[in-house]
């Protein structure tokens, strides 16, 4: 099973979104890193074939998923960033209302949606009205729906923006027994998501994949870039405005930083390993907000 996308390309009038995005999927958990207008969003919509590319294709063994059709929709599953719901239903009803929607009926649609409501934690509540969950149990319920069908693609757009840390390692570990069989895409912006599950991570940025490659695979070959530097509280302002800084602590005698740098940030400084998150930062600081890894050091 493959999906492959081949210099896939989609524009808005004069903005390109995605630019040439050339990749090949097989079976496992693929983590999208990028910044907010990344082009994440677009490339999953194109996935979904909600979006037409503006040139290139993207294939599902071989076959264009366009002229597919209904083929391709019976083995995709798509749980999109702002998942919609029916407030008034209940969890059951709705799960059978999707179940539908998907050619899956009678008895059929039962088992497979009581089965699902209790993999997600949701069965001892399935007759509650959904305006009654929390944001967690929503898109939990939004991962039950997405693989009614069992599908063979499973596309997840920002799956656990607003959920508390433990709604989060609920959900990562929950992607994690879905994956089998299946490729699974999860876009986000939160490192952690992915930095554990992930057997590839994708970054784009600006429309373009710029590195690919397992998680620990891309953190060795970042060694070098992330340092510790202990500073006089008085020029803590001076690496605010000139450094790209992944943490701060202040101790008792100054304060500690996590830098992120392609150059060493002053002669004190200590190289120390990097991290996914360093990484992440030190490709995206400026789309985040703050100071270029590239930034001039202090001598």
């Amino acid at each position: 099973m493959e999906l492959t996308f081949d210099r896939l390309t989609k524009k808005f009038h004069s903005t390109i979104a995605v630019d040439r995005f050339s990749y090949t999927m097989s079976n496992g958990v693929y983590g999208l890193l990028g910044a907010n207008g990344a082009g994440k969003t677009t490339l999953m919509r194109m996935i979904c074939t909600i979006l037409q590319p503006t040139s290139g294709e993207i294939l599902y063994n071989g076959n264009n998923i366009q002229s597919m059709g209904t083929k391709y929709c019976d083995i995709l599953g798509y749980l999109p960033q702002n998942f919609g719901y029916y407030p008034d239903f209940s969890a059951q009803d709705f799960m059978l209302y999707m179940a539908s929607l998907k050619g899956i009926y009678g008895r059929a649609a039962l088992e497979r949606a009581r089965a699902l409501l209790e993999i997600v934690g949701l069965s001892e509540v399935s007759g509650q009205k959904i305006r009654a969950f929390s944001g967690g149990m929503k898109q939990r319920l939004g991962i039950a729906q997405a693989v009614l069908n069992n599908p063979k693609v499973l596309v997840l757009d920002e799956p656990t923006a607003g959920l508390d840390p433990k709604e989060r390692i609920r959900f990562r570990n929950l992607i994690s027994d879905l994956s089998q069989d299946k490729i699974v895409i999860l876009s986000t912006h939160i490192v952690s998501d992915v930095e554990y599950i992930a057997d590839q991570i994708l970054m784009m940025k600006k429309g373009r994949l710029i590195l690919s490659g397992h998680p620990a695979e891309l953190v060795e070959r970042a060694s070098g870039v992330t340092w510790t530097l202990t500073v006089p509280e008085q020029e803590v302002s001076f690496y605010e405005k000139n450094a790209c800084i992944c943490n701060l602590r202040h101790t008792g005698s100054g304060a500690e930083l996590r830098i992120v740098s392609s150059q060493k940030p002053a002669p004190e400084a200590v190289s120390v390993p990097t991290n996914l998150e360093d990484l992440y930062l030190f490709y995206f600081a400026e789309e985040l907000g703050g100071v270029s890894s590239h930034s001039a050091r202090r001598m």
